[in-house]
């Protein structure tokens, strides 16, 4: 009886130790799981990324590419603008950016980022606390979208992107973008990722004949920091 019953003990404390064995098992596979969903990448991690924005613009045609004044069309163009929104990460914020149209692929024009310091001055970058050693950077990146706090924060990003017609609203472009995030400062310093633009854009052409646009978009992607 005594011989028996101390097989069962060793049965038993076999049996449990199995069990932690495999809850440790479990515990860890648990745990790298959660860390992949996290997207770890190195010392950062990949964060959903969504937002926002209002914004306006102004048409300058690029005569050099031969953008006529007599006959004016949305290409080539430069279009800076800014506005303001709310993103994730940062929550209201401000953003400014650079794009040129400049062709179509039928009746889609077709764009890009262009150097936000090429319209927009270094003093007005100062305005939002950029450093000379984060201008220089920016000039150097040649950054074409800025999103900012205003408080040391702020995301650059470059891309490319289209802007096809909406039927039967001849004023109306929808906006698709495809942007690279390319660094950034404060908490956003070095970060990287990938977002998706989409909204429209509206035209209104003004009495002295100046083109300008109102813009509503969501921003949707990816960034790493």
């Amino acid at each position: 009886m005594r011989t028996l019953s101390f097989f069962k003990t060793v049965l038993f404390l076999a049996s449990v130790a199995l069990l932690i064995g495999c809850e440790k098992e479990s515990m860890s596979d648990l745990k790298i799981t959660t860390e992949e969903a996290l997207g770890r990448v190195g010392d950062k991690i990949e964060r959903p990324l969504t937002g926002t924005f209002s914004s306006s613009s102004i048409l300058i045609g690029d005569t050099a590419a031969g953008w006529d004044p007599r006959h004016p069309s949305n290409t080539p163009a430069f279009y800076p603008g800014e506005g303001e929104g709310n993103l994730s990460h940062m929550g209201k914020d401000y953003v400014m950016y650079n794009h040129y149209a400049y062709g179509h692929k039928g009746d889609t024009a077709i764009g890009r980022t262009v150097p936000i310091t090429d319209y927009f001055s270094l003093d007005k970058l100062r305005e939002f606390g950029f450093t000379e050693a984060e201008l220089e950077e920016i000039e150097a990146e040649e950054v074409g979208v800025i999103i900012t706090d205003k408080h040391g924060n702020s995301i650059w990003l470059e891309g490319t992107g289209n802007f096809p017609k909406v039927e039967g609203m001849p004023q109306r472009r929808l906006l698709m973008w495809e942007y690279e995030i390319i660094g950034g400062t404060g908490r956003f310093e070095g970060a990287e990722g990938q977002v998706t633009l989409n909204g429209y854009t509206d035209f209104t052409v003004h009495a002295d004949h100046t083109i300008t646009t109102s813009d509503e978009f969501t921003l949707d992607g990816v960034i790493i920091y």
